[in-house]
Parts: C-alpha cells; sequence; structure tokens
C-alpha cells in the first residue's frame, strides 16, 4: 500500500473510532447529537489549526522555523522544510555561481554584454566600460542600438546574421577598433562579445602598404629598363656612347632592385632565424671612424660637418655584420636628409644602464605623427625625396629588427625644421 492511501485509511479509522465513541459517550449520557457533533468539530478543530499553523508560517517568507506537525501533519512539514531547505542551498549554490561568473567575465579583457529579446541591455562587465563606454548600472534597460549608433552595426543587428564577426571603431574612439560576435541563445536573448583589434587590424594595415610599397619600389625600376630595352629593340644603329649610356642606366636600375631584394632577405632572416647569434668585440672608436670616412664619401658636394664624439673606449658585443647595418643606415640618412654644410654629429658613450649610440643632425626634421611608423618597411614621410635620395624605405626597419635581437631599443626624437635625434640603448650586458 502507498504511503498516502495508508496515511487516508489511517485518518478514516481515526474518524470512526472518534465517532464510534461519542455515539457511546452520547447514549450513556443522553446527548447523543451534541456530544457527536462536539466530536466532530474538535477533529475538524484541531486539522484546521495544524493548516493555519503551516499556512502563517508560509507567509511569513519562510524566516522562523518551521513547527512541526503532528498526526497526518507531519510527513508534510516534514516534506516542505526538507524542500525549503534544498531550496536554500540550491539558491546559495546559484548564486554562488551567478557570482563566479560575474568576477570571471569582469576579469575578461572582452567587453561582454547580455542583451534580452527586447535588444535592452541586462548586464554587462567591466570591459564594456573601456571597450564600449557602457555603464555597468545606468545603461541597463538601454537599447543596445541606442549606445552603439555605428551605421554598420545597425545593420548587422537588424539583419540578424551573425556568423561572421563585425569589424568597426569603438563607440568612444575611432583609434579603437573592435571585432564583435552576437550570439543569439535561449529565446530571443543575445550575448555580445566585443574584442579590442586594434593591433591586429594594425598590422593588416601595414601589411597592405608593404604588399603595395614594395610593388611600386620594384616596378619603378623594371619600368626604367624595360623602356630601354624597347627603345634599343627598335633602333637599327645606335652609337657606342649611346649604349653605354643605356646599359649603365639599366645597370643602375638593376643594382636598385638587388639592394632592395638583399635587404628584404636580410629583414627576413633576422626576424625569422632561431639560431644563436654569433657575436664578437666590437671596437666602436674604428667603426665610428670608417663610417665617417664612408659619410663624407656619400655626402660629396654637400659638405656636411660630420663629427664623431667617442666618450667610452668600451666595446660591444655584437655581430659585426648588425653592427654595421645598424649604425650605417643611421648615419647615411642623416647625410641623406640633412641640407648641405649642416652639422652631423655621431655619439657613442656608456652609462649606468648600458651603451648609447646616436645620430644628431640638422635635417628637416619629422613631423611627431610619423615617428611612430619611421620603422615600418618602405614608409616614406616625403616618398619622392626619400626615392631621389638613395634610400629604399627599409632602413630604419631593419635598424629597428635588428636591435630587438639584442634586447636592445631605438629612440627617436625629432622637430620639424630643426632635426632628429636618433639613439640606439644597448643593455649592459653587451658592453665589454
Amino acid at each position: 500500500m502507498s504511503p498516502i492511501r495508508f496515511e487516508v485509511s489511517k485518518q478514516l479509522s481515526i474518524l470512526a473510532t472518534i465517532l464510534v465513541l461519542s455515539w457511546l459517550l452520547g447514549t450513556l449520557l443522553n446527548l447523543l447529537t451534541l456530544t457527536m457533533v462536539s466530536a466532530l468539530c474538535g477533529y475538524i478543530y484541531w486539522h484546521g489549526r495544524q493548516f493555519i499553523l503551516l499556512y502563517s508560517w508560509l507567509l511569513s517568507g519562510r524566516k522562523s522555523s518551521i513547527n512541526e506537525g503532528l498526526g497526518p501533519w507531519y510527513p508534510i512539514t516534514e516534506a516542505i522544510y526538507h524542500w525549503h531547505s534544498d531550496t536554500k542551498k540550491n539558491k546559495k549554490k546559484l548564486l554562488s555561481v551567478i557570482n563566479e561568473f560575474r568576477l570571471s567575465t569582469d576579469a575578461l579583457y572582452e567587453a561582454v554584454v547580455l542583451i534580452d529579446i527586447q535588444s535592452a541591455i541586462v548586464w554587462s562587465n567591466k570591459s564594456s566600460k573601456a571597450l564600449l563606454g557602457f555603464h555597468k548600472k545606468k545603461d541597463v534597460g538601454t537599447r543596445i542600438t541606442h549606445l552603439i549608433r555605428h551605421p554598420k552595426f545597425i545593420q548587422y543587428w537588424d539583419n540578424e546574421n551573425f556568423t561572421d564577426p563585425l569589424l568597426l571603431p569603438s563607440p568612444i574612439s575611432t583609434d579603437l577598433w573592435l571585432s564583435i560576435q552576437i550570439t543569439p541563445y535561449s529565446a530571443g536573448q543575445k550575448l555580445l562579445v566585443a574584442r579590442n583589434v586594434t593591433r591586429l587590424n594594425r598590422l593588416e594595415q601595414i601589411r597592405q602598404d608593404f604588399v603595395s610599397n614594395v610593388s611600386h619600389e620594384l616596378r619603378s625600376p623594371l619600368t626604367v629598363i624595360n623602356g630601354y630595352l624597347e627603345t634599343l629593340d627598335g633602333i637599327d644603329n645606335i652609337t657606342p656612347k649611346q649604349l653605354s649610356h643605356v646599359v649603365q642606366q639599366m645597370l643602375s636600375q638593376g643594382k636598385r632592385m638587388k639592394h632592395i631584394v638583399d635587404e628584404l632577405l636580410y629583414l627576413a632572416r633576422i626576424e625569422n632565424t632561431q639560431q644563436p647569434i654569433t657575436t664578437k668585440k666590437i671596437a666602436m672608436n674604428t667603426l665610428l671612424a670608417s663610417l665617417k670616412q664612408e659619410a663624407q664619401a656619400l655626402s660629396g658636394e654637400s659638405m656636411h660637418q660630420i663629427s664623431v664624439h667617442i666618450q667610452s673606449n668600451k666595446s660591444l658585443l655584437i655581430h659585426e655584420k648588425d653592427a654595421y647595418k645598424i649604425f650605417s643606415n643611421l648615419v647615411f640618412n642623416a647625410v641623406r636628409y640633412t641640407s648641405p654644410g649642416k652639422c652631423i654629429d655621431i655619439k657613442w658613450e656608456v652609462k649606468k644602464d648600458g651603451g648609447y649610440f646616436s645620430v644628431s643632425d640638422e635635417g628637416i626634421g619629422i613631423a611627431a605623427q610619423d615617428i611612430s611608423r619611421l620603422t615600418e618597411r618602405f614608409y616614406r614621410v616625403d616618398p619622392g625625396r626619400s626615392r631621389d635620395a638613395g634610400g629604399t624605405g627599409l632602413g630604419l626597419a631593419i635598424v629597428k629588427h635588428s636591435l630587438e635581437r639584442y634586447l636592445s631599443s631605438l629612440v627617436i626624437t625629432s622637430e620639424l625644421e630643426k632635426g632628429s635625434t636618433f639613439t640606439c640603448h644597448f643593455p649592459k650586458d653587451l658592453i665589454r
């Protein structure tokens, strides 16, 4: 027999017993009706009181302890008590999980936003303020399209095709680029995740610029060579002097292409090589004296005033070719972009934190917005002037990546029409 049937049978037996006993007592006292009605009312009152106690406990918010019922009410109150205890435990566990979720999402660098079926914000993490400008409490209930008003985002939201992420600038700064991915869940609700992809976007732009620039750099000499070849093909009689001039021009352009390719290969090698670097002690006074002579030869009729200041006799532990590439690029750039007769100062000094090589000039200077891009491949402040001066646009990129191999750095300071200073800092463990 099931517990319910047993309890019902038991209560019916008790009720029957009460009625029989009240009948007997009523017969003896000659008050049969009154005795039986009183017994029945007492039975109903007792059950009613147990029900009222339980109902009052439920109305009180279940804050006080439950009164244990008697008779058939005991298993009911016990079951409710266990249900209440289990509910409290589950609620605590759920609150703990929710709290852990919020703490973990607040620790993310990505912005996380929960959005309801009405397109209103339900919750957002801390990074949402830094990336999207959302206020965690203030913006709850605000439609997402009222806060992100970029036309691309509104179209992305309305189309509800969230297969691919959306790339667009942040609402708080056009310099900050975000990748926004929306995931629908649970009957119309949505999860928005925004990642900071400014660096990746910048790298992609650099890659595109690089492909465009290298194509242009190689196409220019090829166009010259091809033009001369077509000219030669259409001339039946050409004098030795004319042929010599044409050949010299083609050789010059061929050398230019070879130089660009060699620089690109060198740059690729120093970026990708995993082999240990073979270093040797480089006597800076000897190297800088040699560079001064080459710089004077490059200056030629410009007659730059080139001076070398060696304030320490200590040597630099570095690969010989890397040393020449780093220092020669900086010195020769100074010669190319400094007006005739102006000063160029080359300095080597050693301080407590390492060695410093610097090249200062009185050249045309560099605008502040261009300084951060100078070490990009083929980046030119003035493309026409750079090519006329004989540069490849790879020199400072080679300097930067060569220095990084030795955990060293390049610092550039400049002022328009006053000149520039390029300073290489080498850690003290490279100074001998």
